[in-house]
């Protein structure tokens, strides 16, 4: 087994080859990504998408690390700071999946959050703490040879592969949403969704290539490379998705010029569409994400309305000294769950 080293002892480093430099170029190839995807629109689950990117990120430079140590005790230590950004990628990708198949893209909960926390660290203390208990790289850990820089073999233990049943359940848990969603979703959706539940699986099935068959890239787990697969894939799938924006401005144009007042509102109270009819008719303005409680005809229309009702509701009211006829129509997801209601006003004074 081999003795802990001093984290000060392991800033000398080496060149063992063209690894070195391929494993740099990714590293700023997946920084760039990542850059790339923050800039880009909201969608659901961003935050834990940009999380899981950042997660691969943290990794990567562990393993850069690991490649140009030195010596093995050195390798070992970077191996096994890699787990806070292995127990973070498996538990923000699990996150991004869950609020991407059920469309959520508001607050982030406090059970989500935890779940942030207690996997990376649970994994990182099974790690960190090998040397007391030598349960989760074993006694025939070592490099391969005595030349300076070689490549460390792992002797996985008991607690290794504890940890890596647990972070292999979220990535079943995560196949398991998808499939569901595929299995629901209209048609004109499902490909979003299969797509997913293929880029998911090319990672995946690299890590458990690993730990069953011992497959690596020049001596390493190959899933952090193989997440490159899954940014480039999820890139094209964005573009695909551009070419409906002809679509989606003309439906901006016919929105914003309706005579009626519309808007939309989330489930959770949130105003995230309006005309300029409506601003005008209900004197706001409008800020993306704007409390509906903030607005004191859509916070009477909001107390009125039946939540969760799947059906279209009609409320009488009175702005102005004019009557209206509102009509609440719920707006569903993919899974035809009830995520927000579009209020659409017609004036019926003269009636």
């Amino acid at each position: 087994m081999l003795t802990p080293v001093i984290f000060a002892n392991c800033m000398r480093l080496g060149a063992t080859g063209m690894q070195d430099f391929f494993a740099l170029n990714l590293f700023a190839i997946f920084l760039g990504f990542t850059l790339w995807i923050i800039r880009k629109p909201l969608f659901s689950g961003k935050k834990f998408f940009v999380t899981a990117n950042l997660a691969v990120i943290f990794w990567l430079f562990a393993v850069v690390m690991e490649l140009v140590s030195v010596t093995a005790g050195c390798k070992v230590l970077w191996s096994t700071l890699a787990y806070p950004g292995i127990g973070l990628l498996s538990a923000s990708w699990f996150m991004f999946i869950y609020r991407y198949t059920r469309d959520e893209s508001g607050r982030v909960l406090p059970w989500q959050w935890a779940l942030l926390l207690v996997v990376p660290t649970m994994s990182t203390v099974a790690a960190v703490s090998t040397p007391w208990h030598g349960l989760f790289y074993g006694p025939d850990t070592a490099p391969v040879n005595f030349m300076p820089s070689a490549p460390v073999v792992y002797d996985h233990g008991v607690l290794f592969y504890a940890n890596a049943v647990m972070l292999c359940t979220f990535q079943i848990a995560s196949w398991i949403m998808l499939g569901v969603s595929i299995a629901r979703s209209a048609a004109n959706e499902q490909l979003t969704f299969v797509t997913l539940f293929l880029i998911t699986s090319v990672p995946a099935l690299a890590n458990l290539s690993y730990l069953a068959l011992g497959v690596d890239i020049v001596g390493l787990n190959p899933t952090p490379f193989l997440f490159l697969f899954v940014l480039l894939a999820y890139s094209r799938l964005n573009s695909v998705t551009n070419f409906f924006q002809v679509s989606s401005i003309a439906k901006d144009m016919i929105f914003d010029n309706l005579p009626n007042a519309v808007v939309v509102v989330t489930s959770e109270g949130r105003i995230i569409a309006s005309n300029l009819t409506a601003q005008k008719l209900l004197s706001f303005t409008f800020i993306q994400n704007i409390a509906a409680r903030d607005v004191p005809v859509l916070s009477d229309l909001m107390r009125q309305t039946v939540l969760d009702a799947p059906h279209v509701q009609s409320i009488d009211t009175a702005i102005s000294n004019k009557d209206y006829d509102v009509t609440v129509t719920p707006v569903f997801n993919m899974l035809k769950r009830v995520i927000g209601y579009t209020f659409v006003f017609f004036e019926v004074t003269s009636r």
